[in-house]
């Protein structure tokens, strides 16, 4: 079948928005809900934080929308689209896209443009805030199909997207499960209402902890098959280092043993550009025949697993109110927040019974276990949903001629 592409200027209208004057505080006494490309978030618009007045209308550059217009954010966080949850006025960094409805599905539209959202990155343009212009918007030529064509489209990306939704809503659960559980077994860190014996963490590591390697960009390695896995920083703020796809370098023999690392170790972040990122924990997979080595941004601590598991540390200092009362005050405070191992080492923690930690080790296990079925499900459904996208919109598997509607 042989579909045209079309402007979007040919079959849709632009509203831009705009923001009322701060210097006039009645603009904010209304009733209107006013929002900006900050409101957005992984498709939906969260609760507007202004509201403004008819006045304020009138007497500005923002624009009032019905309910269920597509908004696109075409500066600062540009690509970022929504449904418009109520009838409401936007800033300057939102675009309102109002298609010809009896030439262009809404949610064909919305599907095809969340799907351009790299083309939109790799063009905007400012010196100080970037943006796409609306002549980018109204060029770009979308796939028109037949009304009922796109609609079929449309509701078949609405499903996959509840799927994918729905599995990381599970995933969350999941991850909120764990801390409850950490809670019910060990009581609030902070708190400890069952007075378990506080311990220094230098006391409890089996060696001292070290610092990472640093190696010149010369020793990184370009072939996947050649050299060393080594954990960056960037590596490191998942919970557990991902192998597989990690940097390499070539390290002596000497080296990697020095540095290397085994599933009962810990890596701590050393630094951080957010004064509560700094000191986070990472896990390490079960190293089978492959070494793996850390960098010098990263801590390693090795717990004495006699006494304390490595997975009972980590979800302390995983654990919100622990960091807060026990490890933020031995990190440094600056533009680059950060904790060095004279200083990791005096953070304290309550101790429980070694049995009650390998319980709690089960049980991690075990939802890790669900979690990573959800992981392996979710996955599959992302490619699924990439595959669908690409059939509706990429031109060679629609097998078109682009064919321009004047405007």
């Amino acid at each position: 079948m042989s579909v045209k592409f079309v402007r979007l200027g040919s079959l849709c209208k632009f509203l831009n928005g705009g923001t009322p004057s701060k210097q006039i505080p009645e603009y904010y006494s209304g009733p209107i809900p006013w929002i900006t490309g900050t409101d957005i978030s992984d498709g939906k618009i969260s609760v507007a934080r202004s509201h403004i007045t008819e006045r304020a209308i009138r007497e500005s550059a923002t624009n009032l929308i019905k309910k269920g217009t597509l908004l696109l954010v075409t500066r600062t966080s540009v690509g970022k689209t929504a449904l418009a949850y109520d009838d409401l006025c936007f800033s300057q960094d939102i675009t309102a896209i109002l298609p010809e409805e009896t030439l262009l599905d809404k949610g064909y539209l919305l599907w095809f443009i969340q799907d351009r959202q790299n083309y939109f990155k790799s063009v905007q343009r400012g010196a100080t805030i970037q943006g796409i212009t609306r002549d980018v918007l109204a060029s770009l030529e979308i796939p028109l199909p037949p009304l009922t064509e796109q609609k079929r489209i449309a509701a078949i990306l609405d499903e996959a997207d509840k799927l994918h939704r729905k599995r990381r809503e599970a995933i969350a659960k999941l991850d909120m499960l764990l801390q409850s559980v950490f809670l019910e077994m060990f009581g609030d860190p902070v708190t400890n209402p069952e007075g378990w014996h506080i311990r220094l963490l230098g006391d409890l590591l089996e060696n001292p902890a070290q610092n990472g390697a640093y190696y010149p960009p010369e020793q990184y390695s370009t072939k996947p098959s050649e050299g060393v896995e080594m954990v960056h920083m960037g590596d490191a703020f998942y919970g557990i280092v991902k192998r597989g796809n990690l940097k390499r370098v070539y390290a002596s023999e000497k080296e990697t043993q020095k540095y290397s690392l085994s599933h009962n170790d810990l890596l701590i972040a050393r630094r951080s550009l957010v004064y509560e990122g700094s000191a986070k924990p990472c896990l390490i997979p079960k190293v089978e025949n492959e070494p793996l080595i850390f960098e010098s941004s990263l801590i390693k601590v090795t717990p004495k697993t006699s006494i304390i598991s490595p997975l009972y540390l980590y979800h302390f200092l995983s654990n919100q109110r622990a960091k807060t009362r026990y490890v933020l005050p031995y990190v440094t405070r600056s533009t680059i927040s950060g904790i060095n191992q004279s200083n990791l080492i005096k953070i304290s923690l309550p101790l429980p019974p070694f049995r009650l930690q390998e319980e709690f080790a089960s049980r991690v296990t075990e939802i890790n276990s669900m979690r990573k079925q959800h992981e392996v499900s979710l996955h599959r459904l992302e490619t699924l949903f990439a595959t669908l996208q690409y059939q509706a919109f990429a031109p060679s598997s629609l097998g078109t001629t682009a064919e321009k509607m004047p405007t």
